[in-house]
């Protein structure tokens, strides 16, 4: 037969019609948003201008433009209620907060009202706002930030709404008045309209605040004009007619006064901002309560008194937990090797949990990718840490974990596979002699002999049929109970020692060593202890009381199986009850020897003389077997072995040398 080869002329033309649809495409989309660019920038040189005739008082400049701002009686009588004097405040205000957020109807409500809302939450409202300040004066500055309001769907799921926020910041009364309005809204955020919201008794401080304005517009202004001519042009989001909410609304934000001077407050900063090693006082915590209104959703917001870090602190605290993950992680690092070191033999490795592995496993490979995602979203001064923290994990749980997991599984399943045969050729008499083996069998060994038949049955099943039915319902729990596959999951991966528990408890063993138990404990709970316990950290995750049911389920695994290590598998049961299940005597009485041999021999000669009956020759070294009770071991099929035989043999395989049959672990 002829072979056919590729022409390569054929696979240059395709390339070239490919680049070519590329590159006309992506010139199609690179005009499109240079266009809105260029608008949105004339828009801005406009506006600008107007401002400046705003300021100046010459009324041609300014043209049409009037700062609006909306009144409700309701927040009138609470911003006479604020006070306006002078105390010691932060004057960066660049950080983040947590808070409740209120929302009241206002006096006069429509029905259009209600629908600009949209679908977010409003009302008893987490949320998290950001600043982020720029000095203009030393009386004012410029504020830019932004918080999200949950949106709930049919299925359970949250999404999320984008509130972008500019302003200006009274720095010596310390005041924010802000604008605000959903990044997707049909209307056009106006930093102007805050001259407006400033009383008439600060009326020195409106310069102040429009030179704060300016320096806004002019900000914006230089940004566009970067993305214009940088080789990635950025796209701006367009106004969305069917966004979940189109609320704007105009926020008073106010300070809570610090007890400390002014010149300490300044001196913290400065040491949080640009470290020089002197001895400061802890930075306080920023406090701030935010009151507001919406006319276009006819709502009055109000917050409780929102605490908040400074994004110096914030960004210290990061370090502190780079630092900190990096020493867990070598601490798991060294625990992790040690264990592999320990799990050289066949019995050693069989007294360890698959699952109970492969659990670690997928946890760190969960929390790499995680960092790793962290590492690319923060700023370039962080990402390095985020990365070696998702690279020490990925090593963790690739080369140790996952390597000590497929170890134990390829074991298991060679034991299988080696008893397979002789499993499928057993008929029940056979299984119902099995069972008789022991004196007395109990439901111990009726539960051993179904798991024991258990990979037979899997075996049956085509393992994509497994792969398929995973895939589907956790595509399945994703998208119609999130909430529910959250919590299946959490608790999935925060139960790692369950399986090693069970595992000790049928095999009659223990497994890992008590300091691997103590320190992989808590490492796994040193993230969530982070993450749950701090409101400001890199995850906008939620502080919940359900946590310390984590943690406490964390603790009670890791005592529990503590315990087994001291004081044995079943030392939570009574001392009776621990042994009314016999465990496989492997050094018989001779009486016992000789009553499990007599159906092998004469009947009529073994009740005269039990030691007359021959042992046979170990089928290890084939050499002749005595009746010392020391020296041989019987394996529950009955073969007799020398113990200096068997046991390095237990060390390999845990099957009968003979028959191929499973065997219970040597517990010394």
């Amino acid at each position: 037969m002829m072979r056919r080869t590729v022409r390569p002329w054929l696979c240059c033309l395709s390339w070239l019609v490919c680049l070519a649809v590329v590159h006309f495409a992506d010139a199609s989309s690179l005009s499109e948003r240079l266009d809105a660019l260029q608008a949105r920038r004339m828009r801005l040189i406009h506006e600008r201008a107007e401002l400046e005739g705003y300021l100046q008082g010459n009324v041609t400049q300014q043209g049409a433009f009037r700062p609006v701002r909306e009144q409700d009686p309701r927040l009138d009588r609470a911003l006479r209620d604020m006070e306006l004097e002078a105390h010691p405040f932060y004057p960066n205000v660049s950080g983040f907060y947590h808070g409740h957020l209120s929302a009241w109807n206002t006096s006069r409500l429509s029905w259009d009202q209600v629908q600009e809302r949209g679908l977010a939450e409003w009302n008893n409202t987490v949320i998290q706002p950001y600043f982020r300040a720029y000095g203009v004066t030393d009386q004012a500055s410029h504020i830019r930030g932004g918080f999200s309001l949950p949106v709930p769907w049919i299925n359970g799921s949250l999404d999320d709404t984008d509130i972008q926020l500019v302003g200006v910041h009274d720095i010596r009364h310390g005041m924010l008045y802000l604008v605000g309005m959903p990044v997707t809204a049909k209307a056009v955020l106006d930093i102007r309209n805050v001259l407006a919201m400033i009383p008439e008794t600060q009326a020195a401080f409106r310069n102040d605040a429009g030179k704060a304005c300016l320096n806004d517009i002019n900000m914006r202004i230089q940004r566009i004009d970067e993305a214009m001519t940088s080789p990635y042009i950025i796209s701006i989001p367009d106004p969305d007619p069917s966004a979940s909410s189109n609320c704007t609304m105009q926020l008073y934000a106010k300070l809570s006064p610090e007890d400390l001077d002014q010149r300490e407050l300044n001196t913290i900063e400065h040491e949080l901002r640009e470290p020089s090693g002197i001895v400061t006082r802890p930075a306080p915590r920023l406090h701030m309560k935010v009151l507001g209104i919406s006319t276009r959703c006819g709502m009055y917001l109000e917050t409780d008194s929102m605490v908040g870090i400074s994004r110096a602190q914030y960004w210290s605290d990061v370090r502190y937990y780079i630092a900190g993950m990096i020493c867990v992680l070598l601490m798991q690092l060294v625990l992790m090797t040690r264990e592999m070191e320990r799990t050289q033999t066949h019995t050693a490795i069989s007294r360890i949990s698959g699952l109970s592995m492969f659990i670690h496993s997928l946890f760190d490979a969960c929390m790499s990718l995680a960092h790793f995602i962290l590492g690319l979203a923060l700023p370039g001064s962080y990402a390095p840490g985020f990365f070696s923290i998702a690279f020490m994990q990925a090593v963790l749980f690739f080369v140790l974990e996952f390597r000590l997991y497929a170890i134990v599984t390829k074991q298991r399943m060679e034991s299988h596979r080696g008893t397979m045969q002789r499993v499928d050729s057993l008929s029940d008499d056979d299984d119902n002699s099995f069972d008789s083996l022991l004196d007395e069998p109990t439901l111990r060994h009726y539960v051993d002999n179904g798991y024991r038949r258990l990979p037979r049955a899997l075996h049956r099943v085509p393992r994509m049929f497994f792969l398929v039915s995973w895939l589907m319902a956790v595509i399945f729990f994703v998208n119609v109970a999130p909430i529910l596959y959250t919590l299946v999951a959490v608790s999935f991966l925060m139960s790692f020692w369950v399986p090693q528990i069970l595992h000790n408890i049928r095999q009659r063993s223990t497994g890992f060593h008590t300091s691997t138990i103590i320190g992989m404990s808590m490492a796994r709970c040193y993230v969530p202890l982070y993450l749950y316990q701090d409101f400001f950290n890199p995850l906008p995750l939620e502080s919940t009381p359900w946590f310390w049911l984590l943690m406490g389920w964390c603790a009670a695994q890791t005592l529990f199986l503590v315990g087994q290590n001291m004081g044995g598998p079943l030392f939570f049961l009574p001392y009776s009850w621990r042994h009314s299940e016999k465990d496989w005597n492997w050094h018989p009485s001779k009486e016992a020897l000789a009553a499990m041999l007599s159906h092998t021999h004469d009947e009529e000669e073994a009740a005269v003389d039990p030691l007359s009956i021959p042992l046979g020759d170990c089928p290890i070294c084939l050499m002749p077997t005595s009746w010392d009770d020391e020296s041989v071991m019987v394996a529950p099929c009955h073969h007799v072995f020398h113990k200096e035989c068997l046991l390095p043999w237990l060390d390999i395989k845990q099957i009968c040398p003979s028959c191929r049959l499973p065997l219970p672990v040597y517990n010394k």
